[in-house]
């Protein structure tokens, strides 16, 4: 799902992102005619889309664009047949960190760095982040590009 030699990120959905997707590319993409919540502010813009299904796991994905650019992705794996990952009791956000992290070892091996519980994957095109978001109240990936 995500290359490590690359940055590209496909999605279950079909959609594929990656350091060189534009602003422009995503709104000529079908993704973009779903897209939920899209957020502009001055350059910056914030689009939720369908990730699709992930071994009955919903993926919420975001994309954070600074003008043309897409600067981050951030994916959650939802608790199967359960709410939506924002309405998750905080005793699940270690269950879906931990679907986080397994994922994450599958595509790009072992972390570079742990930090209270964090892993960080530090990468040619840029880095990436398991981590819990207590203030957001969220378990997610941050795929961040250069």
């Amino acid at each position: 799902m995500l290359d490590g030699a690359t940055g590209r990120l496909s999605l279950p959905s079909g959609f594929v992102v990656g350091p060189d997707t534009t602003l422009a590319h995503f709104k000529a993409d079908a993704a973009y005619a779903s897209a939920r919540e899209t957020v502009q502010a001055k350059s910056f813009t914030i689009c939720s889309i369908d990730g699709g299904l992930h071994q009955g796991r919903e993926v919420l994905t975001s994309l954070y664009f600074d003008g043309q650019a897409l600067r981050s992705v951030k994916l959650t794996f939802s608790s199967p047949l359960s709410s939506p990952a924002w309405r998750e009791p905080p005793a699940e956000f270690a269950a879906t960190k931990g679907v986080h992290d397994t994922l994450l070892a599958l595509w790009l091996g072992r972390p570079h760095a742990k930090r209270d519980g964090d892993l960080q994957y530090l990468l040619a095109w840029g880095e990436v982040w398991s981590c819990i978001d207590p203030r957001a109240g969220d378990a997610a990936i941050t795929v961040r590009y250069r």
